[in-house]
């Protein structure tokens, strides 16, 4: 049985079902596919399956229907159910009835699955009611039937898809007559006679067609703007090119214009010649017109429309996707600054604006005066921009402005340069009387500005003048305060140290506490210099040694932060102190329990300053308060380095007094001119020389002065006053000088007369006008680092001051120092004695040998005794270096000691000495200068705290010490002999103090020279050797012993 035989009456909505759920799974097979990669052919072949299938079942259905009978429902007139009859039974009684019959209409039954005619009496029936229900039934029952969709749709929701349908192809030569276009749609009747109304929309149709077409119709206005973006045709300035420039790329040129018209798209126009054509691009044409559609856009005029001026207007054309603006646009012009009110096209924007035209009046009038008041010919005004200014204007009326104005002018450009023409607006009528007047406001405006300048740079100068008065009476009124507490503080001082010399004796026997600040209150032009001004203050750490006194109790003021192996070393060095001493007495304290170390919090606050110990002291309240609390209750006095004001402060702070001078009276005599003024009063022999040098007429008189008395001295030194470590020296050997020779030759023919100036006269001028030629050509100072030049030495030894002195007539000389102390009762003693050594230079010392062995110790200790009764006169106290020269007079061989400097502070000598003394157990007979141990055992020792080698920063001091160790190096307590290191450095470690004690000078020498070598030896390689001095101190070491042993064989 077929498919045919079994379908029944009651299954043709169920077939109807299955045809519309067959049509979803195409729809949404379809829309489950990606748009990109949709394929056409597969979309096709998809509609032709279902079309074929929807056309066997329709025939199906429809000849089921017709072959069969149908149950249907009957109703009568009465609305009465009737029985069930076929559709042949209502054809034959329709046939019979005629007319008059009753008809069916075909309903959706309550389920909506199946048709369900109904019995519609024919006198309640409209004939053309029943020809529609007759035309949708056969247009349901016919798939092929174009209404069959719509029907389906309307009666059931059923919304099938459109199947395109193909024509054949038609014989092309076949001739086609008719109309070639189609008819056009006529803008309406409204339209045509108010041009005003707003026109019609533009359909797809109309779009497809062209904006000629829109234009010619009159859904355009003839007026309209009609604007294409981006333009097709860029205006652009032209280029003119010289006659030998190269011609232009044609390829190049064409390429441009081709991507100039990129995106300008023509009308769309359809032949119609071949109506085959036309039907199958029907689809394409429809998607195209529609986009064409959508980016054409009839709108009004925009703001920015409206601030466009003087653009290009291309022909027009239909773009692709860009908006076309149109809009009727109401222009007038102004002449000579007054708008011609006759003219049709202001008129026109008149009426046009005739409800708001008050406000456009008022702007109107402002532009008529803007334009005629710079004589401009012609202006060309938008009205539209014009009227929405006037709209804003009456919102905020500050609006309207110049260049608001200017922007509903269409020749901006133009008559913007004319405006922008000197003297443009002085054209008018009266031109004369404005110009007239914008001279006399601009002559006014430059009196009262020149006016206003010299009125304002009086009153800034009056303010610098006040705020600099009050400035000099802020700083004098400090600067008085100052002075006032320098008195009290120098006052306080005075009474302190009275007070201390009538208790010293007393003081000297009883338990105290030392308080050791080894401050360099050097003037600050020195300090600038000093590269590490912290490790030059800790160079004497052997100040500790101060402990050997049970008596004393010491706080040390460290100028840099110790670690914990520096503290640990200087403990165990001082633990020592038992193991020397073999008397002890009873309730005495252990050494660690009697020695402090204070550390200013201030010392990392200033850095670049280079402030001296007693400065970081003064700025930090915390130590200063830990050190009150240390001292409170029991006798404490300062023991100072180079004094400064900064320290009279610490001790008024503290309540404490300072063993040393005043300041002032120290700097004044530890000068090298102040120490020659104390030479000369204490009768003693200096050096031939001049002091107290300040300009450069005195230097050359006293120097070519020196030079003719004394033909024999070589080479003469010029120092200044406030140098120390021999940097500020410069020397100059007279050899150099042409006149020399010319000058002796002179003594020997006057012989005994050449003391007389008559005798001198002659030679001295020679020498006077040759000696600045001869300073500029061969002075050179001796510490070049801080000096470069022979001018910088100049500079600073003018503006300082100096002296001149002569180095001995010969080679072989000896420095030695001696250091005492002026008691604060007055009492004088010789603390130490020693010969100093020379290393990196002749002028700087770098160490010593102690005692010394260089002069007698009766002229010696008689020299000193005279220098130190001077100072005691000056009121200078504390402890005193004293400087000597002693050489052998050529030809007599005659020893001279020259007194060379003076320095008022404690020193490296008395430091170095405590370490021996501390180490040794020894003491110092000052009247023989020699150091005995045991009373009987002459020792003697060589001492320096200026060792240097870079390579020393490469290893811990514990691991040097062992390296010491394993070569030897170290100090035998029983035999007092040996040697000692001081530390003073424990960040670079590069810095390092040797102490060597011997039984005799050579052998300490030797000692001392074998020590340097081993160091040098384990911590160099022969690719890394370091900056050292120590093959300089081996060097000058070998020398000493030399001349030592040539001086043993004379003896012999």
């Amino acid at each position: 049985m077929t498919e045919f035989d079994k379908l029944s009456t009651k299954d043709t909505g169920h077939l109807l079902v299955k045809v519309q759920e067959d049509i979803a799974l195409l729809k949404d097979r379809l829309l489950r596919q990606n748009p990109n990669e949709l394929d056409l052919r597969a979309i096709q072949e998809a509609i032709e399956l279902t079309e074929k299938s929807l056309k066997e079942k329709a025939e199906l259905l429809s000849h089921k229907v017709d072959s069969e009978a149908t149950s249907l429902r009957n109703f009568d007139q009465n609305g009465q159910k009737s029985q069930q009859v076929t559709i042949e039974e209502l054809q034959v009684l329709h046939a019979k009835q005629g007319p008059s019959a009753t008809s069916y209409a075909m309903v959706r039954s309550d389920e909506g699955q199946h048709i369900q005619p109904v019995a519609i009496s024919a006198s309640i029936m409209a004939p053309g009611r029943r020809v529609v229900l007759e035309q949708k039934l056969r247009a349901m029952l016919n798939p092929a039937n174009p209404k069959s969709r719509d029907v389906l749709n309307e009666a059931y929701g059923i919304q099938l898809p459109l199947i395109e349908h193909r024509q054949p192809r038609r014989d092309a030569s076949r001739v086609i007559t008719g109309s070639t276009v189609d008819k056009l749609a006529v803008i309406p009747v409204e339209n045509r006679r108010d041009p005003l109304r707003t026109p019609p929309p533009i359909t797809d149709d109309d779009a497809r067609r062209g904006i000629l077409n829109l234009s010619e119709r009159g859904l355009i206005p003839l007026g309209a703007k009609i604007t294409l973006e981006p333009t097709p045709v860029v205006p652009k300035p032209i280029t003119l090119h010289e006659f030998d420039e190269s011609r232009r790329d044609r390829k190049e040129f064409f390429r441009k214009k081709k991507d100039a018209l990129a995106g300008v798209h023509l009308d769309v126009k359809t032949s119609v010649t071949r109506r085959n054509q036309q039907s199958g691009k029907k689809s394409r044409e429809a998607r195209r017109v529609s986009s064409a559609a959508a980016a054409m856009i009839v709108t009004e005029p925009t703001m920015d429309d409206r601030l466009q001026l003087r653009n290009p207007m291309p022909p027009p054309t239909t773009p692709a996707t860009d908006a076309i603006v149109v809009r009727e646009k109401y222009r007038f012009s102004i002449y000579n600054g007054e708008a011609k009110e006759n003219t049709k096209e202001f008129i026109k924007f008149k009426q046009h604006y005739c409800i708001a035209w008050g406000s456009i009046a008022t702007i109107i009038r402002k532009l008529e005066q803007l334009l005629g008041e710079f004589s401009v010919p012609l202006g060309l005004v938008d009205g539209e921009r014009l009227a929405d200014l006037a709209a804003a204007s009456e919102v905020d009326p500050t609006l309207v402005t110049p260049d608001e104005l200017l922007k509903v002018i269409m020749n901006r450009d133009d008559v913007i340069a004319l405006m922008k023409n000197p003297g443009r607006r002085y054209l008018t009528s009266n031109g004369q009387e404005r110009a007239a007047t914008t001279i006399q406001s601009k002559w006014r405006a430059f009196k009262a500005r020149k006016a206003y300048l010299h009125y304002r740079r009086q009153k800034w100068a009056a303010s610098i003048i006040a705020l600099s008065w009050l400035m000099m009476l802020k700083v004098g009124r400090i600067r008085r305060q100052l002075k006032q507490t320098r008195i009290e503080q120098l006052d306080a001082f005075r009474k302190k140290f009275k007070t201390l010399g009538s208790k010293w004796k007393r003081i000297k026997k009883s338990r105290r506490v030392v308080i050791h600040m080894p401050s360099l209150g050097l003037p600050h032009s020195i300090r600038k210099d000093m590269l590490e001004i912290g490790k030059e203050q800790n160079m004497q750490m052997s100040r500790l040694c101060d402990l050997m006194d049970p008596n004393v109790d010491i706080i040390y003021i460290c100028p840099m932060d110790l670690d914990d192996e520096m503290r640990q070393y200087y403990s165990k060095l001082l633990t020592l102190d038992s193991a020397i001493r073999t008397v002890k007495r009873d309730g005495q304290k252990p050494l660690s329990e009697r020695y402090t170390f204070v550390v200013p919090e201030a010392l990392n606050s200033f850095p670049k300053h280079k402030m001296s110990l007693a400065t970081l002291l003064k700025y930090s309240p915390k130590s200063l308060k830990r050190i009150k609390q240390l001292i409170q209750g029991r006798e404490a006095y300062i023991m100072p380095g180079v004094i400064s004001k900064d320290d009279l402060y610490v001790a008024e702070t503290l309540g404490v007094s300072i063993l040393g001078s005043e300041p002032e009276v120290a700097h004044l005599y530890s000068s090298k001119s102040g120490s020659k003024r104390i030479f000369q009063h204490a009768g003693v022999t200096i050096p031939p020389g001049e002091f107290d040098i300040y300009s450069l007429n005195q230097l050359q008189d006293a120097l070519a002065q020196l030079i003719t008395d004394n033909l024999d001295v070589k080479r003469w030194l010029l120092k200044l006053d406030h140098q120390t470590e021999g940097r500020g020296i410069a020397y100059f050997d007279v050899t150099n000088m042409s006149c020399y020779l010319y000058a002796k030759k002179q003594a020997e023919r006057y012989g005994r007369e050449w003391a007389n100036r008559w005798a001198q006269e002659q030679t001295y001028s020679k020498i006077y006008e040759e000696l600045p030629i001869a300073l500029a050509q061969h002075a050179k100072p001796v510490c070049q680092q801080v000096y470069k030049t022979w001018d910088k030495f100049l500079d600073e030894f003018l503006s300082e001051g100096g002296i001149l002195e002569a180095c001995p007539p010969t080679d072989e000389y000896t420095a030695l120092t001696v250091n005492i102390l002026i008691e604060p009762d007055g009492s004088i003693s010789t603390i130490c004695s020693g010969d100093q050594i020379h290393a990196d230079c002749q002028y700087s010392c770098w160490g010593f040998s102690i005692p010394q062995t260089s002069v007698s110790p009766n002229v010696i200790n008689e020299v000193c005794q005279r220098i130190a009764s001077a100072c005691r006169e000056r009121r200078i106290f504390g402890y005193v270096d004293i400087d000597f020269i002693t050489f052998l007079e050529p030809g007599t061989d005659k020893q001279t000691l020259w007194a060379t400097d003076l320095d008022i502070a404690y020193r490296d000598l008395p430091s170095l000495f405590n370490t021996i003394h501390f180490m040794s157990n020894g003491t110092f007979d000052s009247a023989n200068h020699e150091m005995r141990v045991n009373g009987t055992e002459e020792r003697f020792a060589v001492v320096s705290n200026k060792l240097r080698h870079t390579n020393l920063t490469l290893i811990h001091y514990g691991v040097f010490f062992q390296m010491c160790r394993a070569h030897g190096i170290g100090f035998d307590i029983k035999e007092k002999q040996g040697t000692v290191f001081n530390l003073i450095d424990d960040h670079n470690r590069d810095s390092l103090s040797m102490v060597v004690i011997g039984a005799n000078l050579q052998e300490t020498l030797a000692t001392f020279a074998r020590n340097l070598s081993l160091i040098h030896q384990e911590i160099s390689t022969p690719n890394m050797q370091g900056v050292t001095n120590f093959k300089a101190v081996i060097k000058d070491i070998e020398g000493i012993l030399g001349t030592t042993a040539e001086n043993a064989l004379d003896l012999e």
